[in-house]
This record gives structure tokens, C-alpha cells and sequence, in this order.
């Protein structure tokens, strides 16, 4: 019992071939695409009150991307509703982060307090980082600490 083996048109393996090689084309451009952006990681790192200082906030944004990320504004949403921010280095447009730069910010308890529209002074529950395209990277674990900070820094 042999089995046949249909004729195929020298057209149609070359058309299979070009299909083939065209989609492998699509999908390496679309990886390395996806990897050619800016991508930040955020961290909020808790130190407590010790011999060597009162009790603080480590924030730390790296850009962990291959492009560089324009860094606009650093802060955060209010207790009682509202955000606010500080620009990061007005002058030039934003603080540029190339790859693998780091951005870090100490705040003490008064650090975590801010001005508001009407002069009132308000307290942040969450801290962001603002890029250039308006987009609001959240600061990992930074609700956690600052209600830590906040218990600790009595």
C-alpha cells in the first residue's frame, strides 16, 4: 500500500515560502518593537527610626527600557481627594532618564505633606511619577509606607 504523494506547482512552494518567511519577519519586528520603548520600575522603600536618622522613604524609579523616559512631575494623590506634584527640573522640559538611570527621592514625614490649591496643607496617600505623555507610573508600596511612616514618626 503506497501512498500518493500529490504534484505540487513549483508557484505555490515558492508563494508557501514567501508566506513562511514573511510572518517570521512580522513577528521579530514586532518584538523587538515591543522591547524598543522606555518601561520604568518604581519602588518604595521603608527605613525606620534609628540611631542615624528619623524614620524615611526611599523612592526609587528606574528605567529599565531600551529608549530614554522624560520624568515630569513626582507626586501624589491626597488624602481627602486631589492630586499634586512638583515639576522635576522645569527648565529642561523633564528629567531624562536614559537606560538603567535611576531617579531617587528621600522623604522624611514632613516629605509627604504638600501645599494645595487653596493653601491648605495636604497629605499624600499614594506618590506617582508623571512622564512627558501625561501617563502616572505608580510607586510600589508607597500607600504601605507612608501609613507606616506616618505611625512611626511620632
Amino acid at each position: 500500500m503506497a501512498i500518493e504523494v500529490p504534484e505540487v506547482d513549483v508557484s505555490t512552494v515558492i508563494s508557501i515560502l514567501a508566506l513562511i518567511i514573511s510572518a517570521t519577519s512580522l513577528g521579530i519586528s514586532w518584538y523587538f518593537g515591543f522591547r524598543d520603548r522606555y518601561k520604568l520600575k518604581t519602588e518604595c522603600v521603608y527605613f525606620p527610626e534609628s540611631e542615624y536618622g528619623p524614620a524615611t522613604l526611599r523612592v526609587r524609579v528606574v528605567n529599565v527600557g531600551r529608549r530614554m523616559a522624560i520624568l515630569r512631575l513626582f507626586g501624589g494623590n491626597h488624602v481627602g481627594g486631589g492630586t499634586s506634584g512638583e515639576y522635576l527640573d522645569h527648565k529642561s522640559g523633564g528629567l531624562t532618564l536614559k537606560e538603567n538611570e535611576v531617579f531617587e527621592r528621600t522623604l522624611d514625614k514632613e516629605g509627604i505633606h504638600d501645599m494645595g490649591p487653596d493653601g491648605e496643607i495636604v497629605q499624600y496617600k499614594v506618590l506617582w511619577i508623571e512622564d512627558t505623555r501625561g501617563h502616572r507610573h505608580k510607586i510600589s508600596k508607597s500607600r504601605k509606607y507612608i501609613r507606616r511612616l506616618i505611625r512611626d514618626a511620632k
